[in-house]
């Protein structure tokens, strides 16, 4: 057998210095803890326990400082998801041990009467809005109970009247009977989303608490079709809440969820991509830049359940794979891609809460059911929502 010639020996090592190289650095990157992946594609690749997992130091992120979203932003830059992470404590409120979630990248407590009145006092007044599903429902219901325990006086001043899960015609349009006449409302997935208005005060400041009740990112449970003029038809719920419905009425904060647990099994990736990129196109176009907008992630479910009649086909059922709870996350980690550059941008009107699923994971004991838990969790939640979102920029 002939000698290689150099120049060929020195090629194939230098191809096979490239190769070994191009391992190292791939070999690293997947076992380096302190780095999480934040890329959906990435994402799927890494898991553990059967969830995709990002991991955090406390080194950066410790209890000692407040939650806020300036410290949100930061560790979204740092770690590239929501903050993952935490323990459940006991802790004294209004002189009886409540349960609270302690993060380990900051610390979130309860928000005082006065924290909040010094927060509205710039202008006495704000429009908080909650657009989601039945847990976004839940939600809303926490932000009231932790209104009235901080001394507010909430009254309800409407609520949508919804039949057989179709959309109240005349609680969206307003008191616009021409408007009323041309919606067209059809039956949708969730039978708890009626929408309403609540009004909270106390000395002289005032929250709006307002909840739409809306149970998918695309769906034409609400539409309006004018023969005599195409550019007043619209096609979808979510266009007619954002074009119609708020227009002059834009909230300050709006507190939105793209995950709701009944999506699971419906998208395909690629169809929850499209969909969401749709529903994150319609806010940009229609919100102005005075609404601040947070994301919240979905909750796990729990697998072990009650079974029942409604929810049995779904009991051990896999799509793509993976079990309802993989999925929500799943869809979390999809959803974190897609804001990320506004959730890191400093500023942007749009940002992020914490890992709400790995919350729940630890509080199976509280589920009700096979997707809600009891109110205790709701209130909890709301609580840091609040401190969020009018005590800590």
């Amino acid at each position: 057998m002939s000698p290689i010639p150099a120049k060929i020996r020195l090629y194939l090592t230098t191809c096979a210095f490239l190769v070994i190289t191009s391992f190292g650095l791939i070999a690293r990157t997947y076992f380096q803890q302190s780095t999480p992946i934040p890329r959906i594609l990435q994402a799927t690749v890494r898991r553990e326990k059967g969830s995709l997992h990002v991991e955090e130091k406390r080194a950066d992120f410790d209890t000692h400082r407040n939650c806020s979203k300036t410290l949100f932003r930061q560790y979204f830059r740092a770690r590239g998801y929501f903050p993952s992470g935490g323990k459940w404590l006991a802790v004294k409120h209004n002189g009886k041990n409540v349960p609270q979630f302690q993060p380990n990248a900051c610390h979130f407590q309860w928000p005082s009467t006065e924290a909040l009145r010094q927060a509205l006092s710039h202008n006495g007044s704000s429009h908080l809005l909650l657009l989601g599903a039945s847990q976004m429902k839940r939600y809303t219901g926490g932000v009231l109970t932790v209104l009235r325990s901080a001394g507010f006086k909430c009254r309800i001043m409407k609520i949508a009247k919804q039949k057989d899960r179709i959309p109240d015609t005349r609680y969206f349009a307003r008191g616009n009977m021409t408007l009323a006449s041309m919606l067209q409302a059809r039956g949708r997935y969730c039978s708890g989303c009626a929408s309403s208005l609540h009004t909270c005060t106390v000395s002289g400041s005032k929250i709006n608490v307002e909840y739409i009740g809306m149970d998918d990112i695309l769906d034409s449970s609400l539409r309006i079709y004018d023969r005599s003029a195409r550019e007043n038809c619209v096609e979808t719920f979510q266009e007619f809440i954002f074009r119609i419905f708020l227009k002059d009425h834009y909230p300050d904060f709006l507190v939105v969820s793209a995950t709701p647990n009944h999506l699971k099994f419906k998208y395909s990736r690629t169809r929850f991509i499209m969909d969401l990129h749709y529903f994150i196109g319609l806010m940009r176009s229609y919100l102005p830049q005075t609404t601040r907008i947070l994301w919240i992630p979905g909750i796990a479910e729990n697998e072990n359940a009650q079974r029942t009649e409604k929810n049995k086909r779904n009991f051990n059922k896999r799509v793509e794979g993976m079990l309802a709870s993989e999925r929500i996350d799943l869809l979390n980690h999809i959803l974190y891609a897609n804001i990320e550059k506004e959730l890191i941008n400093a500023s942007s009107n749009i940002f992020g809460f914490l890992d709400l699923f790995q919350a729940s994971v630890d509080r199976m004991s509280w589920y009700v059911d096979r997707g809600h838990l009891k109110n205790t969790w709701y209130m909890t939640i709301a609580a840091y929502m609040l401190e969020l979102i009018y005590l800590h920029d």
